[in-house]
């Protein structure tokens, strides 16, 4: 049995940029302390 050819479709770039402005994206940097003890990116 044969298997159909990928199928191949053309993106608009203003559209795929405007559909992934949905997901999130980026860095955060948590810090938090347990007692007197800091744990994460505290700015030393």
């Amino acid at each position: 049995m044969a298997k159909d050819p990928p199928m191949v479709c053309s993106i608009d770039p203003q559209e795929f940029r405007r559909v992934l402005g949905y997901f999130a994206t980026g860095v955060a940097i948590v810090t938090t302390r347990l007692g007197e003890d800091l744990h994460g990116d505290h700015g030393e």
